[in-house]
């Protein structure tokens, strides 16, 4: 059998003269062309950069030079499906949210503590419920007696145990609010914790939806447990120019209309990124160079390019009339290279997300106007009465005597001290009394019954004589005085109208005056 015979050269069958005539010319052609200059150059320059990158390599050790590793790029960041692989069971995490009754466990969908910027806007998907339930859903709560016997540094309790245990998988792990939850149930029930910024963010998302995410929840939010601004809210704010806004202002509308701010950015940063990844076709197409444009004046100028039907006066207080002319006239030789609908659509979006972010943005300034004022005026309130009650507190005290018996907190006479203090009286006797002993001891009875046999037998009627006579029996007189003060005597003048007490001051004079001069029908004084 005959073998074919091996043919010298190249596989590919020759190239006739003309063709090969034709090709170097098209080619002559393409390489003369602004575009394929700029690619040329561009590409030179990069092969310039990597034989540079090249040189720099440590000889031996296959590691860049620090310029290098400045010169490579930042990686990308991972996708949501990457993290969801990462963190494991779909990306599902399991969450410990402590309320002011108890614990609640949650399933949420982790991979959001790990996407870029997750600290800016993991708030912003729990402003209303429409939102949360499509990423974090209640599995079981239960109600504790004493929460710090629950969870601290020596233990956990067994129903809480019980309660974690049931939900968590092997592997899956746990967000709690708390360092302390962390270390305790990592060290007891050896299962990994998350515990960092934006798992506080969660947290405030849940603490302000926690009366519809936890229905069973009747108790209130402490004021010290209640995070009214988180750090993406105020990162919003600050954004525009509110700074001297204080956490203690927030509302549930300032909350909503900073949400729709936030929303709105995010959109027309996600348009302006989509816009700009077009900026190359207008230097290649149009020869028109962006550099220093706005996302806004570029998404214009796409969008002119994909309609041309405007008239020249529409746009020029944007453009130029040679850039506004070239946009118009180029715009056939975009088809095929931009979806035009794709971006028309975009460019409504972004203008829609523009008027609604003004439209927030002046309703903010009216609602933080309106905070601002109701809190000046809790505040002036609250310092009018505190200045008030120590007016108040200093006229009793500079201008009504003190008495010495009465009590500074409820004010209501001392009846114990004062009772004491007649007692001293009726034993020890008062200045003027013409029974006291000289050295001013015990009252002298003797000369009282000298004077007055009434003493010793006692006037007719008279509650305190003795039967044979001898000394006062003072016991009987305090605990007869002692009962007139504490409920005062029929129709006493001294007696309070809506019988709150005695105005045991006026008593006790009254009392003194008796038992110095002498009462009606007492014999002895």
């Amino acid at each position: 059998m005959d073998r074919p015979k091996k043919r010298s050269g190249s596989s590919s069958p020759p190239e006739s003269h003309a063709g090969s005539r034709q090709s170097t010319s098209t080619e002559r052609e393409v390489r003369s062309s602004p575009q394929a200059q700029s690619a040329s150059a561009l590409g030179r320059a990069r092969k310039r950069q990597g034989h540079s990158c090249a040189r720099e390599l440590v000889a031996g050790s296959g590691e860049p030079t620090s310029t290098a590793r400045e010169a490579r790029p930042s990686p990308p960041a991972p996708s949501a499906a990457v993290l969801a692989d990462r963190l494991g069971h779909n990306g599902i995490i399991l969450l410990l949210f402590e309320t002011p009754s108890g614990f609640a466990i949650f399933k949420y969908y982790g991979v959001q503590l790990f996407l870029p910027n997750a600290k800016e806007n993991i708030w912003s998907k729990f402003i209303n419920n429409d939102k949360t339930r499509l990423f974090i859903w209640l599995k079981e709560f239960r109600t504790f007696n004493d929460k710090s016997k629950v969870i601290n540094h020596t233990g956990i309790s067994t129903h809480l145990t019980e309660m974690i245990k049931k939900w968590h998988l092997p592997g899956q792990k746990l967000a709690v609010g708390k360092l302390e939850y962390k270390k305790a149930i990592e060290a007891r029930l050896k299962i990994p914790c998350l515990f960092n910024d934006e798992v506080l963010e969660v947290m405030w998302g849940l603490k302000n939806l926690m009366r519809s995410l936890i229905p069973e929840e009747t108790s209130e939010l402490t004021e010290e447990d209640r995070l009214q601004m988180s750090y993406g809210m105020k990162t919003v704010l600050d954004r525009y120019g509110f700074h001297d806004f204080k956490p203690e202002m927030v509302n549930e509308r300032i909350i909503e209309t900073a949400g729709i701010l936030h929303d709105c950015d995010l959109c027309l940063k996600k348009h302006s990124n989509f816009f700009r990844s077009h900026e190359h076709l207008l230097l290649e197409v149009s020869q028109i160079d962006t550099q220093g444009w706005g996302s806004w004046k570029l998404a214009t100028a796409i969008r002119i390019v994909c309609c041309p039907y405007v008239t020249t006066t529409e746009y020029e207080e944007i453009f130029t009339m040679e850039v506004l002319t070239k946009l118009l006239d180029d715009s056939p030789e975009y088809d095929g290279k931009i979806l035009k609908r794709t971006c028309l659509r975009m460019y409504g979006e972004m203008i829609r997300g523009h008027n609604m972010k003004a439209d927030a943005l002046e309703h903010m300034k009216l609602l933080v106007r309106e905070a601002k004022e109701a809190y000046e005026a809790e505040q002036a309130k609250k310092a009018y009465e505190a200045e008030q009650a120590t007016k108040t507190l200093e006229a009793d005290q500079g201008e009504k005597p003190v008495h010495p018996h009465k009590s500074t907190e409820r004010r209501v006479p001392d009846t114990e001290a004062a009772i004491q203090e007649i007692k001293e009286e009726v034993v020890n006797g008062v200045p003027g009394n013409p029974h006291k002993s000289p050295e001013g001891g015990v009252l002298d009875t003797e000369a009282p019954i000298q004077e007055d046999k009434n003493v010793v037998n006692g006037p007719p009627g008279n509650p305190h004589k003795l039967p044979k006579g001898g000394v006062l029996d003072t016991g009987a007189v305090v605990q007869e005085i002692k009962k007139e003060v504490l409920s005062g005597p029929p129709l006493d003048p001294h007696k309070l109208p809506e019988g709150r007490g005695l105005d045991t001051g006026a008593v006790i004079q009254e009392i003194k005056k008796e038992v110095v001069n002498g009462a009606p029908g007492g014999g002895c004084t």
